[in-house]
């Protein structure tokens, strides 16, 4: 992944990370019409294909631990 899509991704999932041992509502704690400066249907595709293939490497490095 390059550079500034990584960022890209990055600064996405920020605001939806949880410090461990904390609690949230999703209801109270997250707004369901967030968009994070998406504004085409096709660069949220992109940005979801993105932190979905991550995700698939993150499981699988941990995994292998």
């Amino acid at each position: 992944m390059n550079g500034k899509r990584r960022k890209r991704v990055e600064e996405f999932i920020a605001p939806f990370r949880v410090k461990p041992g904390s609690s949230i509502t999703l209801a109270r704690d997250f707004d369901p019409s967030f968009k994070a400066g998406v504004r085409k249907k096709e660069d949220g595709v992109a940005l979801l294909e993105e932190g979905v293939r991550r995700l698939a490497e993150y499981q699988a490095r941990l995994a292998a631990q």
